[in-house]
């Protein structure tokens, strides 16, 4: 687990942080979240993670991300395909292995050597500051974290958020926008730049504003950002990806089969 301490407790006003992540190799959704964090007053950019796979640029979406985030976490994509070597993938229920491992098998050999030493390097769990940045749950970057989460789940994920100082728990993984309060503590997540699951295919991202004051919960925005949409789909399809990927990806829908 990776700390950077000193965001709170400055005692010079307000910081505003950009929340992003579950990029998925979308650099036109990405270019276009960054274009509009540009408008925005921000002091700090974080990813929960999941750079690549499924979208067709995964380099230049490392090579992005790298630049511009103060932190980023390791997603679960992101760990399979930093040492994978078209080893046949464990079945999951629901998922149609065969698109996945084909995705898989396209992105990995798009990866130089570093792109991959950098992702595995990539810490499961940041601190910063009172902010605990995770891609699924501190416990697991597999874990879903969603609205129906059990009781007890919430108040495991508020203990596991306090144990590790902090007050606030940012997540991705879902591909859903989430923000809740609970226990003193705060759940974020900003949705999905590169593959939106909730019905609208615009990129997403958060804008995180803290006070100044130790403890205040933050104010939270997810905002969604138009992009050519069609010429990703377009790329996909040129480049041989599954095309039910694609399709998703175009409407903000659910992966293939699941």
């Amino acid at each position: 687990m990776r700390r950077r301490p000193g965001v709170r407790g400055l005692g010079v006003g307000t910081i505003r942080i950009a929340l992003l992540g579950d990029i998925h190799g979308n650099l036109p959704a990405l270019e276009a979240v960054l274009a509009d964090i540009g408008g925005e007053r921000v002091d700090t950019v974080l990813c929960t993670g999941d750079l690549v796979n499924y979208g067709p640029e995964p380099a230049a979406v490392i090579r992005r991300v790298r630049a511009v985030a103060a932190a980023c976490v390791l997603g679960n994509h992101d760990r399979l395909l930093a040492p994978w070597r078209g080893e046949p993938l464990a079945a999951r229920p629901g998922r149609d292995m065969a698109v996945e491992e084909a995705c898989l098998r396209w992105t990995a050999a798009r990866l130089a050597d570093a792109d991959r030493g950098w992702l595995g390097a990539l810490p499961a769990q940041v601190v910063w500051g009172e902010l605990l940045v995770v891609h699924g749950s501190p416990g697991s970057a597999d874990e879903y974290v969603l609205p129906d989460t059990s009781a007890e789940g919430w108040a495991g994920l508020a203990q596991a958020t306090c144990d590790r100082g902090c007050t606030t728990l940012l997540m991705g993984h879902t591909h859903l926008p989430l923000c809740r309060r609970q226990d003193g503590i705060s759940f974020l997540n900003p949705g999905s730049v590169g593959w939106p699951k909730d019905g609208d295919p615009r990129a997403a991202y958060g804008l995180l504003t803290l006070g100044s004051r130790l403890g205040e919960p933050p104010v939270f925005t997810v905002r969604r950002v138009q992009y050519d949409v069609g010429a990703v789909v377009a790329a996909m399809h040129a480049a041989g990806l599954p095309g039910g990927v694609a399709a998703a990806m175009a409407v903000g829908g659910p992966a293939p089969g699941g």
